[in-house]
């Protein structure tokens, strides 16, 4: 935003000022940035707060000096409160630094655990859906060899078609367990290792 944009916005939010005090208060900005004309717009507008903020401190002055404007104290109020939000900026940078040595070992040792807890899931993701399909596979294979051998020996292939069912309905409920542990507790996990890396952050 350069000076004309913010002059026009500012312009815009103070319509409901009379228009002597709102081209007053405008003219004392016009004026602050032509005497800074040597530094960029940007910067200016750092210091003395945004369109929006001046506005409400400049209706907010008004209302409380029985329609007076004091624009002084508003660019004053403006730049204090923009030096101290730069100043807790610059100590949780300083602070930050000093404690590397801290949280970048403990950051390393959560972010390595949580890689191989990572790892350790997925191999038994694989080692249960080979298992659950294998088991599903001869459970299917006994029902089959147990429905034929029902034609010679009766006993026999009920005994192999039961067996098979059997087999086949413990896959099911592997896949269906696999479903609620995977589907919803891995998720879970991820998200919680994720939130507690977000709040290590947010701490440093």
């Amino acid at each position: 935003m350069d000076r004309y944009s913010y002059l026009n916005e500012l312009n815009l939010l103070l319509l409901e000022l009379p228009k002597k005090e709102r081209e007053a208060a405008l003219a004392y900005f016009e004026d602050y940035f032509k005497n800074h004309r040597n530094i960029e717009d940007e910067e200016i507008i750092q210091t003395i707060g945004t369109p929006l903020e001046n506005a409400n401190r400049i209706k907010q002055n008004f209302t409380s000096n029985g329609g007076k404007l004091h624009q002084e104290s508003v660019v004053e109020q403006n730049s204090d409160s923009n030096m101290e939000r730069s100043s807790y900026s610059w100590l949780w940078l300083v602070l930050s630094i000093l404690t590397i040595p801290i949280w970048l070992p403990i950051g390393i040792v959560l972010l390595v655990m949580s890689i191989v807890i990572l790892i350790l899931l997925s191999v038994m993701m694989l080692v249960v859906g080979i298992t659950t399909i294998a088991l599903l596979a001869g459970g299917i294979v006994f029902v089959v060899s147990g429905i034929i051998k029902c034609f010679t020996i009766p006993a026999v292939g009920m005994a192999v078609t039961g067996i098979g069912l059997v087999i086949v309905g413990i896959s099911i409920l592997l896949i269906n367990l696999c479903g609620i542990i995977f589907g919803k507790g891995l998720p879970a996990l991820i998200k919680g290792i994720s939130s507690l890396f977000k709040r290590k952050r947010r701490k440093r």
